[in-house]
């Protein structure tokens, strides 16, 4: 069965560098889209919210297609030449096949997940999907500034760029579970995805549902750290700007905050 292995860091440290996340570059801008409630309950709480990955939109998040199960059915059968195999091998590696699907989904419970975009720009699309048009919001960061904020965590965090595929295809590598949640279907290549991810290791077992009724899990943040600006929705009025000002200097985060350009731009008029 695949392992799940980790690359090495400083004690000290609760972001963690893993041989199945690309990390980009530390400058890279990332971008999380929101509404004011999920603003608010980031800088009150001073954390961020890991989504547990069956609460995804996509309901194959983390599961092996089929052209990656039958490459993984090959695997269990690499050591027995073809015309040597028998029924009684091919059932065994059915079984292991079964089993090891059966072990995605569980872990697929326990696999909590915190998504932000990567670009040097705001994007239309991500403010249609992921905020309000009238009155969201975007918190711009970049990957070394979040990876830095995330050492204030009293969990361990992983992270860095989802790799996109054709599931009909392409074969995802079988060398580390975590994988299967830096993989997804190229219908979501729009969303140019950095994902960072936290295991619920304790809540690991062998039920169907290792954490029935929990969504997701809070992990601290050092929000100084992590926000570099804010950006206000294309159509928001001066209200909001307003209104973060305030709760800002309440939460004492002394950050730019800026319009969206794509009403506004100077190039167009």
């Amino acid at each position: 069965m695949p392992s799940c292995t980790f690359a090495k860091n400083s004690i000290n440290t609760m972001f963690k560098q893993h041989e199945a996340c690309n990390e980009p570059s530390a400058d890279k801008l990332i971008w999380r889209y929101m509404d004011m409630a999920k603003y608010v309950s980031l800088i009150t709480r001073k954390q961020l919210f890991f989504c547990r990955a069956t609460k995804f939109d996509d309901p194959f998040e983390g599961d092996l297609s089929r052209v990656t199960q039958a490459d993984l059915m090959e695997w269990y059968l690499s050591d027995i030449p073809l015309r040597k195999r028998t029924p009684e091998d091919i059932e065994q590696a059915q079984k292991k096949l079964s089993d090891y699907v059966g072990f995605m989904k569980r872990l697929k419970h326990s696999t909590t997940i915190n998504s932000w975009h990567q670009n040097d720009h705001e994007n239309f699309a991500m403010w249609k999907i992921y905020s309000n048009w009238n009155s969201g919001l975007a918190v711009v960061t970049n990957f070394g500034r979040a990876r830095e904020a995330l050492n204030k965590a009293s969990e361990f965090v992983y992270g860095g760029l989802v790799n996109y595929i054709e599931e009909e295809k392409e074969v995802v590598n079988q060398g580390n579970t975590f994988n299967h949640f830096m993989t997804k279907r190229s219908q979501f290549s729009y969303e140019n995805e950095v994902r960072f991810i936290h295991e619920l290791r304790d809540k690991r077992n062998n039920s169907n549902d290792p954490v029935d009724g929990l969504n997701g899990i809070y992990i601290d943040i050092e929000l100084t750290t992590l926000i570099n600006k804010i950006y206000i929705a294309p159509q928001a009025g001066q209200w909001l700007k307003d209104a973060l000002i305030d709760i800002n200097r309440k939460y004492g985060i002394d950050v730019e905050i800026m319009q969206s350009s794509f009403f506004g731009s100077e190039q167009y008029r």
